[in-house]
C-alpha cells in the first residue's frame, strides 16, 4: 500500500483539522473568536433566566385572571338576583299604591333593601305621579347602586389588567427565546469557521458571527426585566 504525497497530506489537514494560529493575524482572529464565544455563552444563558422567569409570570399572571373571572361572575350573578328583588318589591308597592291601599304600600316600602331606598327617595323627589318628565323608575337613577355589581365590575377590571401583564411577560419570553436563536446562529458559525482553510472565508464568518452575537446582546440590553414587572 503506498504512501501519500506529504502535500497531499498538509492539504487535507487544512481542510480536516482545525486552524493553530502561526501569525498575529491569525491569534488576533482567535481572540475574537474567544470573546464572542464567552459573550454568547454567558448572554444565552441570561436569556434563557429571563425567558423561564417571564414563562412563570404569564402562568402566573393568567392563573390570577382566570380565579378573578370567577369570583366576577359570582358576584354579578349575586347583582343579577338583587335586581330583581329590588324590581319585585317595586313592582308590589306600585300595585298597592295604584290599588289605593297605603298600609301595604307601606309595608312595601318598609321592607325595601338598604341599597335601594336612595333611589327610591330621589324617585319620589321627582314627584314621579305629577311630573310627566319625571322617569318611569329608580333603577334609571344614577342614586341606584349595587354594591355586588359594582365589585363584580371591579374584579372583571382586574382580570383583564392580569391578562395583559400575562400577554406582556408572554411577549417579552418570546423576544428572550429570539435572542437565544441569533447567540446560537452566532455559535454555529463560530464553531464552522475553525474548518474553513482560507483565512478570508473564516474572518467573513467570525465578522458575522459578530454581528449576531453583539446586536442581539445590545438589543437584549432594551428588553424588559423581570424586576421591572
Amino acid at each position: 500500500m503506498s504512501a501519500q504525497p506529504r502535500g497531499q497530506e498538509r492539504d487535507e489537514e487544512a481542510f480536516g483539522e482545525e486552524q493553530v494560529p502561526t501569525s498575529r493575524r491569525e491569534r488576533t482572529l482567535e481572540l475574537a473568536v474567544t470573546v464572542l464565544l464567552s459573550t454568547a455563552v454567558l448572554v444565552s444563558a441570561w436569556c434563557a433566566y429571563e425567558a423561564s422567569r417571564f414563562s412563570g409570570k404569564q402562568g402566573d399572571a393568567n392563573a390570577e385572571a382566570s380565579a378573578l373571572r370567577i369570583e366576577s361572575a359570582k358576584a354579578d350573578s349575586r347583582a343579577g338576583q338583587l335586581e330583581l328583588a329590588d324590581a319585585a318589591a317595586f313592582s308590589q308597592y306600585i300595585g298597592a299604591v295604584g290599588a289605593k291601599n297605603q298600609a301595604l304600600a307601606q309595608f312595601y316600602r318598609e321592607r325595601f333593601r338598604d341599597e335601594f331606598r336612595p333611589a327610591f327617595e330621589a324617585w319620589l323627589a321627582l314627584k314621579p305621579l305629577s311630573n310627566p318628565n319625571a322617569p318611569a323608575t329608580p333603577f334609571t337613577l344614577s342614586a341606584y347602586k349595587v354594591a355586588a355589581q359594582e365589585r363584580a365590575d371591579a374584579l372583571a377590571a382586574n382580570a383583564e389588567e392580569r391578562t395583559l401583564e400575562g400577554r406582556r411577560a408572554g411577549e417579552a419570553g418570546d423576544r428572550y427565546i429570539l435572542a437565544v436563536v441569533l447567540l446560537a446562529a452566532g455559535l454555529f458559525l463560530l464553531g464552522v469557521q475553525t474548518r474553513m482553510g482560507e483565512f478570508w472565508l473564516r474572518t467573513a464568518l467570525v465578522s458575522a458571527a459578530g454581528v449576531l452575537v453583539f446586536g442581539a446582546t445590545i438589543w437584549i440590553l432594551t428588553l424588559p426585566k423581570l424586576l421591572s414587572y
